[in-house]
C-alpha cells in the first residue's frame, strides 16, 4: 500500500490551485519532496521559488529521497528560483510582475516539451512577510485565472508563523484545495475571486457559511439513513435466525 500523503497529492492535476499550511521546515518538506517528485514522474517543469536556503533543504531532501537532482537540473524539469527582483524603491512586491514571471515559465515549460508546469511558492519568500493585504488578494486573483488558462498548476506554502492569522485566513479562502493532516481536502470555505479584487464581503462569507450548514445537514442526514437501513437489516436477520 502506498503512502497515504503521496496517493492523496496524486490527486492534484494541471489547473489546481492548493495551499499548504506548515509549522516548520520537516512539515514543509513531508510535503514538497512528494509534490515535485510526482510532478518529475509526469513529465511536468517543477519551478520551485523560495529563498537560497529552503531551496538548498529542498534539493538535498529530495536527493535524500532518491531523486537524480544533478540530472534534473541539468535537463531543465526543476528549477529552483528567487523570482523576479522586486525594489522596495519601485514598490515592493508587484502582482503582475510575478504573474507575469510564472506566465513566461509556462511558455519555457512548453518549448522544451515538458508535460506542464508544477509550480511551488513559498510566499513569505515571494512576497515578503509584511505585504499589503490588498496586494496579497489581488496576487491569489491573478494566480486562480492563470492557472485556470495555463497547462500549469501550483501549491502555495504558508510558514504558520510568518504571517498574521488575518493574512492566513486570506489564504485559506483563496485557495480551492488544501493540504491538511497527510491528505489533500478540497475547500469548503473557499471563494472564487470576481472581478478585479478578492476582497470578501460579509454577505459572500454569509452565503458561505450557510452552504456549508446546508452541506453538513445533508451529510449527517445521509449518515442517519443509513444507520436506519442497517438497523432493520440487523432486526431482520436477527428475527430469522431466531426463528429458523
Amino acid at each position: 500500500m502506498g503512502d497515504p500523503l503521496t496517493e492523496s497529492l496524486e490527486e492534484l492535476g494541471l489547473h489546481d490551485h492548493a495551499c499548504h499550511f506548515h509549522r516548520g521546515p520537516e512539515d514543509r518538506l513531508s510535503v514538497l519532496v512528494p509534490y515535485i517528485r510526482i510532478g518529475l514522474s509526469r513529465g511536468e517543469k517543477c519551478l520551485i521559488l523560495c529563498d537560497e536556503t529552503g531551496g538548498e533543504q529542498i534539493l538535498a531532501a529530495l536527493r535524500g529521497s532518491g531523486v537524480d537532482i544533478g540530472s534534473a537540473l541539468a535537463r531543465g524539469s526543476v528549477l529552483v528560483t528567487q523570482g523576479p527582483v522586486m525594489r522596495p524603491e519601485e514598490g515592493g512586491f508587484d502582482p503582475g510582475v510575478l504573474v507575469a514571471f510564472f506566465r513566461a515559465s509556462a511558455r519555457v515549460a512548453r518549448a522544451e516539451k515538458h508535460g506542464g508546469l508544477r509550480l511551488s511558492v513559498d510566499m513569505a519568500s515571494a512576497l515578503g512577510k509584511d505585504v499589503p493585504r490588498e496586494r496579497l488578494v489581488e496576487y491569489q486573483g491573478l494566480l486562480h485565472a492563470f492557472l485556470a488558462e495555463q497547462d500549469t498548476l501550483c501549491m502555495c506554502i504558508h510558514g504558520m508563523d510568518d504571517f498574521p492569522a488575518d493574512i492566513l485566513l486570506d489564504a485559506l479562502r483563496a485557495h480551492p484545495a488544501v493540504v491538511h493532516e497527510g491528505k489533500i481536502s478540497r475547500n469548503c470555505y473557499f471563494i472564487p475571486p470576481t472581478g478585479e479584487s478578492r476582497r470578501v464581503d460579509a454577505s459572500q462569507l454569509l452565503d458561505q457559511r450557510l452552504a456549508h450548514i446546508l452541506e453538513q445537514q445533508r451529510g449527517v442526514t445521509r449518515l442517519r439513513r443509513k444507520a436506519n437501513r442497517l438497523t432493520r437489516f440487523r432486526d431482520i436477520a436477527a428475527s430469522l435466525i431466531a426463528n429458523a
